[in-house]
């Protein structure tokens, strides 16, 4: 499997563990963290990042992207109290926070 397939993958189960985390499903959520281990420790050992020709770190940089999207909605779902978070590193809301002159 060429290595980019691997980011694929773990891009596709994360989206799975995000429909497990929006049906309340932690349980599969877990078990699809292990998958995404699993397929992290391939990468690694294949050369991670550096084995990537130009375009596919490109689309590399895409999929971790998402993956912290994705991250952000299971930590939201997860523990909603966390939002305060959300809210402090929103750059939106940080351009609003600065005094105007």
């Amino acid at each position: 499997m060429p290595l980019i397939d691997r980011y694929r993958e773990i891009e596709l189960v994360a989206s799975e563990m995000l429909a497990a985390g929006r049906a309340g499903d932690w349980q599969r959520v877990g078990d699809l963290g292990t998958s995404i281990r699993s397929l992290a420790d391939e990468i690694a050992r294949a050369g991670g990042a550096d084995a990537l020709d130009a375009r596919q770190r490109r689309e590399r940089m895409r999929i971790l992207g998402r993956l912290v999207v994705v991250d952000g909605e299971l930590r939201r779902l997860h523990d909603p109290t966390s939002a305060w978070l959300d809210a402090m590193f929103d750059p939106a809301r940080r351009a609003g926070d600065r005094p105007r002159t």
